[in-house]
């Protein structure tokens, strides 16, 4: 029982780190769609059981962690979503935490995040969108792992050990 009090403890400061590191506010969206999603399931039994139960695995906390970390973070530094970028268009932003300053370059389907000073200068990872095969990687300079994958209208979160978690973007 300590060990998960600790772990949800770490969990929340975490969350509540990376929201007053990056002040991030945006629409969550992908949140909003699990939440329309369970809406559609039928009577207000059914419902409320599915919104327990997503709760409880925690569906919902995954998505609002996706939406706080990844998409809104990056809709607020670029006011874009690189998915709807043109071809060509480029985004550069700037950020920094302590003696470290890391250089945001958002472009169609591709994020570069570089520290540009700091103990690790030069070094980055790229999340990159693939949408011959609808997949999401995450790179740095010795390798590239899936971390998402689009299938219709299901979103599919790949863990490091290789379990996915199936999120629905039906409207």
């Amino acid at each position: 029982m300590k060990r998960l009090t600790r772990l949800i403890s770490i969990a929340l400061l975490a969350v509540f780190i990376v929201v007053g590191v990056f002040g991030c506010y945006g629409n969550m969206s992908l949140t909003k769609k699990v939440y329309n999603w369970n809406g559609t399931l039928g009577d207000k039994y059914l419902v409320q059981v599915a919104f327990w139960v997503m709760n409880f695995v925690p569906v919902y906390g995954f998505a609002a962690f996706i939406d706080v970390v990844f998409f809104n973070t990056i809709e607020f530094w670029t006011g874009t979503n690189p998915m709807a970028m043109n071809s060509g268009d480029e985004v550069i932003k700037y950020a920094s935490s302590g003696d470290k300053t890391y250089q945001l370059k958002i472009s169609q389907n591709k994020i570069i995040v570089s520290e540009t000073k700091g103990p690790n200068r030069g070094a980055h990872v790229e999340l990159s969108f693939n949408p011959e095969n609808g997949s999401w990687y995450l790179s740095d300079e010795t390798k590239s792992v899936k971390v998402a994958q689009v299938e219709g209208n299901s979103l599919n979160l790949i863990y490091p050990s290789g379990k996915e978690l199936a999120i629905s973007l039906a409207k």
